[in-house]
């Protein structure tokens, strides 16, 4: 812990994003602003005081960060109502990442400098709507009864999981293509058989799970998450992040609907929940640590501005037109749109992962390109996360329906536990709720800052 230290580094790196985030906590943006901030600022102080913290612990740490989240994300998804609403959810996640990406790619191939493999790499880091954001504030309005009648949070939870899957499976395909050897054809075809694979995988040892209904608690909380994040890493090394992804969120789903007792779901998702409230703010100081000024030009962040703003006006109407046919009101669906604005967790995650493989695999291009996307990256939480954050909760009373939450005592206690949501949509309280699957159960899911 001496100063110049990992453990020094990572203590102070922590320390500065709980005060960044508190600080900005007290305004109206998510508090994971302050601490990307923190990162940044501590990066590029004279005297350089995390420069023990070497790259290899940000990039395990962000692999966990990963694995939880989407672990998390699984065990919140209502499998009945998704499977209503299968169409509009797959059309809201797949075709405004896909426009966002190509814009993203296309403009920075034109005014950026970089060539269309890095540019569809830097649209899809870019493209992922974020849990991290989104998640908390569609928890909120839930327990309010915005949008519940038509089911507009649910299907915002479950596309903004499954944006992130895909756009993690792609991130990990294009990666292949620019630094691992081998045939084209055969990067390409990774793509589908990661889908198979994770998807598969996840509701097999989901179902083999269900004998943990019968297990303690202290059993549950800590098998569930090991499965989870080993096998996570294990697809990481082997170089198929996208099954890996894909397995954590299904594996959550199936493991929750699967096992019958409330407890098996509630008492895992408590556990990571208290986990993940103690490691965001490491995560998105992480991020901001990555952004070295002296390597980056100030041309870069504002054409990275530039980028961020054209790529978010494309989203914006694609989102819009992607709910088209859902049933949903021109009110709903311009929430819908304005709820796929902000961006966070997989740009945290994902975004200095292409600077990892460079400096690791590639050459000095590849570096500088690497460098542009983690700018995007950065710049594009900055951006959106607020402007997103502010927009779900000054819209959401007007465009949504509102119907009471019912007279059953217990979930109404349970929702009013959500009213702990603080005014800037990114802290929640211990007992927060979300519903999800078919067993009519309540449990918190993603209960991120």
């Amino acid at each position: 812990m001496l100063p110049g230290g990992e453990g020094f580094a990572l203590g102070v790196l922590y320390a500065t994003a709980l005060v960044f985030g508190w600080l900005v906590s007290l305004t109206t943006m998510p508090a994971l602003i302050g601490m990307l901030v923190a990162g940044i600022v501590l990066q590029n102080l004279p005297g350089g005081p995390i420069d023990g913290l070497k790259s290899s612990w940000s990039s395990v740490l962000r692999d966990l960060a990963l694995a939880i989240i989407l672990l998390r994300g699984g065990m919140g998804l209502d499998l009945k109502h998704l499977k209503r609403t299968g169409v509009s959810v797959l059309a809201l996640t797949i075709c405004p990442q896909l426009v966002e990406a190509v814009t993203v790619a296309g403009v920075s191939v034109g005014i950026f400098g970089l060539d269309w493999l890095w540019g569809l790499l830097a649209g899809f880091i870019v493209g992922a709507v974020s849990p991290a954001v989104v998640v908390p504030l569609m928890l909120d309005l839930q327990g309010k009864g915005y949008g519940k009648k038509k089911g507009v949070t649910t299907m915002v939870l479950a596309a903004s999981g499954l944006d992130d899957a895909v756009a993690i499976t792609l991130i990990g395909v294009l990666l292949g293509v620019i630094f691992q050897s081998g045939s084209t054809a055969a990067k390409i075809i990774q793509g589908p058989v990661e889908v198979v694979v994770g998807v598969l995988s996840g509701v097999a040892l989901g179902f083999l799970s269900k004998p943990l209904v019968h297990a303690k608690k202290k059993h549950r909380i800590v098998i569930v998450p090991l499965v989870s994040i080993s096998i996570f890493l294990l697809a990481r090394h082997f170089k198929y992040s996208g099954a890996g992804a894909l397995f954590c969120m299904s594996y959550g789903a199936f493991y929750a609907f699967f096992c019958t007792e409330d407890s098996c779901v509630s008492e895992v998702d408590s556990f990571l929940k208290l986990v993940w409230k103690h490691y965001q703010p490491l995560l998105f100081s992480l991020v901001g640590a990555a952004l070295d000024f002296s390597q980056i030009t100030a041309s870069d962040v504002g054409i990275s501005v530039v980028i961020i703003l054209i790529s978010s006006v494309a989203r914006f109407g694609i989102a819009f037109l992607a709910v088209y046919f859902s049933g949903l009101s021109v009110a709903e669906r311009l929430f819908m749109a304005i709820a796929w604005i902000p961006k966070a967790t997989v740009q945290a995650v994902m975004g200095p992962l292409p600077l990892d493989e460079a400096e690791e695999f590639g050459n000095e291009e590849d570096e500088e390109f690497a460098r542009k996307v983690l700018t995007l990256a950065v710049m594009s939480i900055l951006i959106t996360a607020p402007i997103g954050a502010i927009g779900i909760r000054v819209s959401a009373p007007r465009l949504l329906e509102k119907e009471g939450t019912g007279n059953d005592p217990d979930l109404n206690a349970e929702f009013e536990d959500l009213e702990g949501l603080s005014t800037n949509g990114t802290t929640v309280d211990a007992e927060q709720p979300v519903r999800r699957t078919g067993h009519g159960r309540s449990v918190d899911a993603l209960g991120v800052q």
